[in-house]
């Protein structure tokens, strides 16, 4: 049993009220790095953010080879996310 093994739901949240700092989109993109080399799905990672341009997002990711998730939204869908939950 443990985090990694189990059915868990890796949320990143990077809410802003103007464009983001593309060194936060690095961290998040090497928090998912870790995660994925960990053997985690890409399924089962969301990213929430706000402020960043599709461009900036592919681009910051691509430079560290890591796939930008499938699950990419506003941080206003949190509650959505909350409300559909299939994790444990």
């Amino acid at each position: 049993m443990g985090l990694i093994s189990e059915n868990t739901c890796w949320l990143f949240m990077l809410p802003s009220t103007t464009s983001v700092e593309q060194r936060h989109v690095y961290d998040i993109a090497f928090g998912i790095h870790v995660l994925l080399q960990r053997d985690v799905s890409i399924e089962n990672i969301v990213l929430l953010i706000d402020g960043c341009t599709p461009s900036l997002l592919t681009s910051t990711f691509s430079a560290l080879s890591v796939p930008v998730p499938n699950k990419v939204y506003s941080t206003g869908y949190y509650f959505q996310l909350l409300k559909e939950n299939i994790y444990n």
